[in-house]
């Protein structure tokens, strides 16, 4: 069962909205306002199990870099990397990201309860 999710973005109404919903399904959440933010706070304490990364980051590195050097850490618990972006992604595209799929904002309560109802499926090395 995932418990520890890290969410990334540097929206700050992005952050709450997404925090809240898996909060209220029991989820311990750490916020994060950009991928170098994440990195640093993945480096400390690698045992999140979801990392939830919006695709669209403006300053510095965007969600797909951050997910590249999150996979670059060879631990023993590899966590599912999410995104999320205001557009549609081809799966094709998402290949070699680093990140498992990518979700299309605004995430409501069913995206994100239909995301824990099933297995996550790995699509990216």
């Amino acid at each position: 069962m995932l418990k520890r999710v890290l969410v990334v973005d540097d929206e700050l109404s992005n952050r709450i909205s997404i925090g809240t919903l898996l909060e209220q399904f029991g989820f311990d959440v750490t916020h994060s306002t950009s991928g170098a933010d994440a990195i640093s706070i993945y480096e400390k304490d690698p045992t999140y199990d979801l990392v939830i990364l919006s695709v669209d980051m403006a300053n510095g590195l965007n969600g797909f870099g951050t997910a590249k050097l999150i996979r670059q850490y060879q631990r023993a618990k590899r966590p599912y990397v999410v995104g999320v972006s205001s557009q549609v992604i081809p799966p094709e595209k998402i290949l070699g990201t680093g990140m498992d799929f990518v979700l299309t904002k605004p995430l409501e309560a069913m995206k994100l309860n239909n995301l824990f109802s099933f297995p996550l499926k790995m699509v990216s090395p």
